[in-house]
């Protein structure tokens, strides 16, 4: 019995030796590598607020996260505790799955993106880290041609949440953006940033430079897929002869939704065909998107030493795009509130559907089709529908809330609430090249009078006019004497 009290109390000390050893050793583990280190916290949630789902939820819960500070040091491991200094060397060691993560502050930085996630493994995302503000500042940076972030040739790209600004030149050589998209690839997300007050300060002499918010250049013989930019604002950009926002070239497939997009100084939104982008003619066209619930407003070239004193800025443009639905948007005080053309020859816009729309209190009209002059482009199949025109015209330039501008091909606009100004100008079409477009079921509404130019024709009584012209057999006018 001794012998084997004495076994017990052998095994017992040996045991409690090795608890306090694998104690002891964890709490110095700890104090050596803290937690952010062993385990890296990942923000990414399955799904995003816009309604996007993320990809490789799996491997994003995995992957390593790597955290900047403008007080970091590129010595440092990149975690929260001890984060990096440099952002391009973040996103050089991330992961598909992981992230960097901005900590709050003010990086005079640019960066570059042309590593991709996957759709197994996950997104590779720039963002500020949750509770904070990240700004990244031109002042003191050389402008580069590539953007202040620049994503190319990469697919299951994610960038979130971070504010751009300060990024500007007097060079027309030089193009500032924001946040910028070329190449091939697919699954580029722009969700949540803020990009104001940059842009060219290029003279009139100059022909004023160019610059943009966001830009989407499908510059590659494959497409650039699946890109979408969600509730980004952009404002106080100095464009030049460019726009706040742009899709142009090769891209096929986009969603451009719940973004605000103000106080530029040209064209709020811009979808783009035939100039050249993308290299295969065919394909230089980007097609099959949507833009839907965005806030579009204050936007005019008037000023821009681009265009002296003209007011030629749409809210919406689409220019020798297709296959794209302009839904439920609140455009308001641009020069023109939706511009459908094409400005190349022999290029055209077409099988647009523009509906559900709120268009008021632009400078000219609330839509125009068709190319501004005989050397442009056409417009064709395109449906304007079930959309609230107010009072635009604000400027008194003769435009109707409907304008057909040269060559415009079997259009439809049916089914709109079209109220006018005092001028009374309802819709005006002096080309009698347009053909087979259909004006009918509308409703429309005017203070004192109404007119209709079609053809060239004006018409002052409504009974003529659709006599006359075979048009809006079907629609009511009511007037406010």
């Amino acid at each position: 019995m001794a012998i084997i009290r004495k076994k017990m109390i052998s095994i017992i000390t040996g045991a409690s030796v090795l608890i306090l050893l694998l104690v002891i050793t964890t709490y110095f583990m700890a104090k050596i590598f803290p937690d952010d280190a062993i385990n890296p916290v990942t923000e990414q949630s399955e799904s995003h607020s816009s309604g996007i789902m993320t990809a490789g939820a799996a491997g994003e819960a995995s992957a390593r996260d790597y955290y900047v500070s403008p007080q970091g040091k590129d010595v440092n491991p990149g975690t929260m505790n001890a984060p990096l200094a440099s952002i391009q060397k973040a996103i050089e060691l991330v992961k598909p799955g992981g992230s960097v993560m901005l900590l709050e502050g003010v990086y005079h930085q640019t960066v570059s993106i042309n590593k991709s996630g996957s759709s197994d493994q996950g997104y590779i995302s720039l963002r500020s880290a949750k509770g904070h503000t990240a700004v990244m500042d031109g002042k003191g940076v050389q402008p580069v041609e590539n953007g202040v972030i620049h994503i190319d040739n990469a697919s299951y790209v994610r960038v979130e949440g971070l504010e751009i600004r300060h990024y500007d030149t007097s060079s027309a050589v030089v193009t500032p953006i924001g946040i910028h998209v070329s190449g091939s690839g697919r699954n580029i997300e722009i969700i949540g940033n803020r990009v104001h007050d940059m842009g060219t300060h290029a003279g009139r002499k100059a022909g004023g430079g160019n610059a943009h918010g966001i830009a989407v250049y499908g510059n590659s013989a494959d497409p650039l897929k699946q890109i979408a930019i969600i509730e980004n604002e952009l404002y106080n950009l100095k464009l030049g002869a460019s726009e706040a926002m742009v899709i142009n070239g090769n891209v096929d497939g986009f969603r451009v939704t719940k973004n605000l997009v103000h106080h530029n100084n040209n064209i709020g939104v811009d979808i783009i065909g035939f100039e050249g982008t993308g290299p295969n003619p065919a394909q230089d066209q980007a097609r099959n998107g949507v833009i839907q619930e965005n806030q579009v407003y204050n936007n005019s070239s008037y000023g821009n030493p681009a265009y002296g004193n003209d007011y030629s800025a749409a809210g919406i443009y689409v220019d020798g795009g297709k296959d794209i639905k302009i839904i439920d948007n609140d455009i308001h005080d641009n020069d023109f509130g939706i511009e459908l053309a094409s400005e190349h020859a022999g290029g055209s816009t077409s099988n647009v559907e523009v509906s559900l729309n709120r268009i008021y209190n632009n400078s000219a009209a609330g839509i125009t089709l068709g190319g501004y002059d005989e050397d442009r482009g056409r417009t064709e199949n395109c449906i304007i529908k079930e959309n609230e025109f107010t009072e635009n015209n604000t400027k008194h330039l003769g435009y109707g809330e409907i304008n057909l501008a040269f060559d415009t091909r079997n259009n439809e606009m049916e089914n709109n609430s079209i109220q006018a100004n005092e001028d009374g100008l309802m819709i005006t079409n002096e080309f009698i090249q347009n053909e087979g477009n259909i004006v009918d079921f509308n409703h429309y509404s005017s203070k004192n009078q109404s007119l209709w130019i079609w053809k060239g024709e004006e018409y002052d009584d409504f009974s003529t006019y659709r006599t006359q012209t075979g048009n809006d057999l079907h629609s009511k006018l009511n007037l406010e004497i």
